[in-house]
């Protein structure tokens, strides 16, 4: 049998080195890409969310404001009609 140590030669260890090397550097420039995807991606989800939120606030204020006009007109409306019923009762 022959020594697997014997085997080895240096060129061929600086050969796979050399390989294992790019191979780490190609694999670490993708990891790099596929974060910045992921942050690009996350940062639009984020954006979206903040625009419906938006979207939903605005929409509630104007119900608020919409339901407090009606509330004012419907109260000055029977203080009005309180007013104008007094007159009457006094005769």
């Amino acid at each position: 049998m022959t020594d697997p140590a014997s085997e080895y030669s240096l060129p061929g260890v600086l050969h796979f080195l050399q390989a294992e090397w790019r191979r780490f550097e190609r694999e670490r420039n993708e990891w790099a890409i596929e974060r910045a995807e992921f942050k690009a991606s996350e940062r639009r989800g984020v954006e979206n969310l903040r625009m419906d939120l938006m979207k939903r606030v605005k929409m509630l204020e104007y119900a608020l404001r919409q339901e407090r006009k009606r509330h004012l007109g419907t109260t000055k409306s029977s203080t009005i009609n309180c007013n104008v019923d007094s007159p009457n009762t006094r005769k």
